[in-house]
């Protein structure tokens, strides 16, 4: 099983990025990948992208990234209602 984590934010040294690789040591179920996807490089969000040829470099390999993984795990921030 190949397992993708997603961080909420792009701090590396956030709570979050820390959860995510905490479960790449110590949560992995046996025979299983775990990789922490780097979004550092994504650009935002651009609807003009969909007019280029192709969609630029860390587009694509983040897209083939979710593509081949079996199941994706979201570290997110939850903040209280007040």
């Amino acid at each position: 099983m190949k397992i993708l984590g997603l961080s909420s934010t792009l701090n590396g040294h956030s709570f979050n990025c820390g959860i995510l690789r905490n479960a790449q040591k110590r949560w992995l179920p046996l025979g299983s990948s775990f990789t922490v996807s780097d979004l550092t490089s994504l650009p935002l969000y651009n609807p003009a992208y969909f007019n280029l040829p192709t969609l630029p470099i860390p587009v694509r390999k983040f897209y083939n990234e979710v593509r081949m993984c079996d199941a994706i795990v979201f570290a997110s921030t939850e903040y209280p209602l007040r």
